[in-house]
């Protein structure tokens, strides 16, 4: 696109100076060194429109930048068009879900599609030794051996897994990531071969991968052995539990349509042999791996991509409206050098010398803006952002920030180097400097566009504030307030049994509790909004239904203390009791939602509900009121189903206090006075939970905002400058209207109606544009729509009062003109 503008450029600058006997080369140097000085005489005009086309160019090139890494640029793996993800559709709403094992198996052994196909096990791993360093938590995978090769993937260091590593039994190897061997084993080139504890086993290092590679996003270790998990249990695994993600590399010869082809069939043969397992009557979907990754992102980031190009249309508009202004001052400029042979195309390329000049200049000073913004993206939104470490300018960017600069100078510059190419030479050579005028059509119709834009901005903008607010001002169902959070990952070899890790929960807790400022603590699987594990269940005493078609709760595994500590009331019979042991008759409390969705018209205190797999029992014991556990934005009711933990304890739980934030160190230490080798995680208040939850909406609100204010200001810029350009150039006439009578405020009045025209035809334009282009917000969009009436009202008077204030001031000028004088000088 660069080539072929400065091509086209080039092309017309010969072919019109060719007539003249101009040597194409001479011309452009000689227009380039004109243009230099006629900038560097005018600092103040060229320094306000740098700055406007800095901020313009410089906010696509950000937003350019972070979508040429995320969604243009191929992934830094072997033939990544080749590598798909494949996955189960969620019956419900179609979402990507998990898969299980067996589905695993099966697809492997029969698909012919694939060359290589791998199972993705997420969880958290701790890590200890070989140094005397603290151990630690880390983010990892469980992976057949074939994931290495459907990545192309080969370690810097030692190997990857042999096929007897990935069976029951196998050696405990693992291989670590770039990161993990640089902090924990010092880069120490002799890693490969040494052991360290992973989970409480000992694990000998096989490899070490290349800093490029970090896929999944984050991960710090690989282990063989898709088909261990340390929540879900070997019966639930085998009788089609999902929790795998699944990646192959498709075979030589094969396209995506023929891999979905097969998918589908194999899909329908698995559900055909795997009558009564729990994953069976789904739909399998097959997407490119690089698609999967930015699906829930893309939109949002080309509604910022949208939204940039408007702030460039402003600022360019801006420009145009100032190089009219200078072109109506250049009028006898512009006829003297027409009467010395300068014909009409040579003065047009000349003025579009100028202006693809200037924004080439406002490009570089773009480009600079846009390297430290860039790092405050990444570093404000890491979680939102997939690939966000690879965000950087390349050629692809330097090339769009150019084409973009040659673009915006050509835009700008076009109709101002028109106008002043078109001088008739008789009147500017006998007008003088009080008398040039003209290009106040074409300024109306720039500050027109101005308002229009900003106004589809800002109507998006507020509508995104107010969304937001809503959100935010939900109630989640429980007392977020001084709420501090951890997390306590125990390792499976050094905790094997439920009764160790009773006594563990139990010790910290009796620890926890006594912190000076503690005022209650519990231990929980699962935050109060992050959904637990699911299970499907039954109800005793109704026909059993098969787990495919049976329902679903979340399970909670909680202290007794638990919904007084996060403040989940009790609606209805009890909450647990340290008599609720392995003891006793295992109990439960169910939400409000279950309790009225499978009990209606009855008491569901003291019926029972049986997990569907375990053949488990447990009696209801109480109700507790439903909590947002999708999050905040989640208007879903989810059953929910709470056991006591020492009843049903997790290797993985987290500690609840209710206090201070500064307990922290307190209670960690306490955790360490129970096990030494025990790490702690994810320390973090509840306030920051929730506040996590809700960061994709936030940056999207507050990037959006940031476009929406810089385009307001830039528009009341552009405003004011040609109300302040029209009283300049009307000052004759204001002097024959006040020397005939016209009061001060009659002239004000006047000014500013002419102005308020321009900018209420702006608002209804905008007002339109809003109603179209805002409902790609929809799906933005919390507790409000996208035509929401209070917004666009608001929008319309706050860009209307903005903007007739900057009209009132500029116009002021316009009543300290002396009659008397303004007649002299004419």
């Amino acid at each position: 696109m660069t080539h072929c503008l400065f091509g086209f450029y080039a092309k017309a600058s010969f072919m019109l100076t060719r007539r003249r006997q101009i040597q194409y080369p001479e011309s452009m140097w000689q227009d380039l060194r004109f243009g230099i000085r006629i900038l560097l005489k005018s600092p103040g005009f060229t320094a306000l429109a740098l700055v406007t086309l800095a901020l313009g160019i410089g906010a696509n090139t950000t937003i350019f930048s972070v979508v040429n890494s995320v969604l243009l640029r191929p992934l830094p793996y072997e033939n990544p068009d080749r590598i798909l993800q494949i996955a189960d559709l969620y019956p419900a709403t179609g979402g990507v879900i998990t898969s299980s094992f067996p589905k695993f198996t099966f697809l492997r052994e029969h698909a012919r599609s694939f060359s290589s196909f791998a199972a993705v096990s997420f969880g958290r791993f701790q890590v200890a030794g070989p140094t005397t360093a603290a151990p630690i938590e880390v983010e990892g995978v469980r992976v057949p051996v074939d994931f290495f090769r459907v990545f192309g993937a080969k370690p810097a260091l030692g190997r990857t897994f042999l096929d007897q590593e990935d069976r029951p039994g196998g050696n405990a190897v693992a291989v670590i990531s770039n990161a993990l061997w640089q902090n924990r084993f010092g880069s120490d080139p002799e890693a490969i071969g040494k052991t360290f504890t992973v989970d409480g086993s000992a694990t000998t290092i096989v490899g070490i991968m290349p800093a490029g590679f970090n896929f999944p996003d984050g991960i710090e270790i690989w282990m063989p052995g898709a088909f261990q998990h340390q929540v879900v249990t070997q019966v639930q695994i085998q009788r089609g539990a999902s929790y795998l993600l699944f990646y192959a590399r498709l075979a030589d010869g094969v396209d995506i349509r023929g891999a979905q082809a097969e998918i589908s069939a194999m899909s329908g043969q698995y559900d055909e042999s795997h009558l009564g397992f729990g994953d069976t009557g789904r739909q399998m979907t097959v997407n490119p791996l690089r698609e999967s990754l930015v699906s829930d992102i893309r939109q949002t980031l080309l509604v910022l991509l949208g939204a940039v190009a408007f702030v460039l249309l402003i600022a360019s508009a801006n420009v145009a409206n100032l190089l009219l202004a200078r072109a109506v001052a250049r009028q006898k400029e512009v006829a003297i050098r027409a009467s010395l042979g300068a014909s009409g195309p040579r003065l047009l390329i000349q003025f579009l010398t100028e202006s693809v000049l200037l924004a080439t200049i406002g490009a570089g000073l773009g480009l600079l803006l846009s390297l430290g913004s860039m790092r405050l993206i990444t570093h404000i939104g890491p979680q939102m952002l997939p690939r966000a470490d690879e965000i950087h300018v390349d050629v692809t960017v330097l090339l769009f920030t150019v084409a973009a600069a040659v673009l915006t100078g050509i835009i700008f510059g076009l109709g101002p180097a028109l106008h002043s190419s078109r001088v008739d030479l008789n009147d500017a050579l006998k007008a003088n400097s009080r008398s040039l005028s003209g290009g106040g059509r074409l300024r109306g119709v720039m500050i027109i566009s101005e308002v229009a834009l900003a106004m589809i901005l800002l109507t998006g903008a507020g509508l995104l504030m107010r969304s937001f607010l809503r959100l935010e001002n939900v109630n989640p169902g429980f007392r977020p307030q001084n709420l501090l959070t951890m997390r306590i990952g125990l390792a499976s070899a050094r905790y094997p049994q439920r009764t160790q890790q009773t006594a563990f929960y139990d010790r910290v807790l009796e620890r926890t509790s006594v912190i000076p400022g503690v005022r209650d603590a519990a231990v929980a699987n699962a935050l109060p909004m992050n959904r637990a594990i699911g299970y499907f269940f039954n109800i005793e005493g109704r026909p059993a239904l098969d787990p495919t078609k049976a329902p679903t709760f979340w399970l909670h595994s909680i202290s007794p203390s638990y919904f007084q500590t996060v403040g989940i009331p009790i609606i209805r019979g009890r909450a647990f009791t340290p008599a609720d042991t392995t003891a006793t008759q295992q109990v439960a409390v169910i939400n409000e939602t279950m309790a009225r969705r499978f009990w209606p018209k009855e008491d569901p205190l003291g019926r029972h509900v049986i997990y569907a797999r375990e053949s488990i029992t447990v009696e209801i014991v109480g109700i507790a009121a439903d909590v947002k556990v999708g999050g905040l934005g989640d208007n879903n009711a989810y059953n929910e189903l709470y056991v006591s933990y020492r009843q049903r304890p997790f290797l993985t739980m987290w500690l609840i206090t209710r206090g201070p934030a500064s307990i922290a160190s307190a209670a960690r230490r306490e955790i360490l006075a129970v096990d030494a080798d025990q790490p702690v995680a994810a320390v973090r208040t509840m306030d920051e939970v929730i506040a996590d939850s809700v960061s994709q909406p936030r940056l999207r609100t507050a990037l959006i905002g940031a476009f929406a204010v810089l385009a307001l200001i830039l528009a009341v810029i552009g405003i004011a400058g040609v109300v302040a350009w029209s009283v300049s150039q009307r000052t004759n006439e204001i002097g024959i209207r006040m020397a005939l009578g016209a009061r001060p405020s009659n002239i004000l009045a006047m000014m500013v109606r002419q102005a308020f025209t321009m900018i209420g035809a702006g608002e209804l334009i905008g007002i339109v544009g809003a109603l179209a282009l805002t409902r790609v917000l929809a799906t933005f969009l919390f507790g409000i729509s996208p035509e929401d009436p209070l917004t666009f009202a608001g929008v319309a008077l706050l860009l209307g009062g903005v903007a007739l204030t900057a009209c009132v001031m500029a116009a002021r000028r316009a009543l300290r003109i002396d009659p008397a004088t303004a007649l002299r000088r004419e």
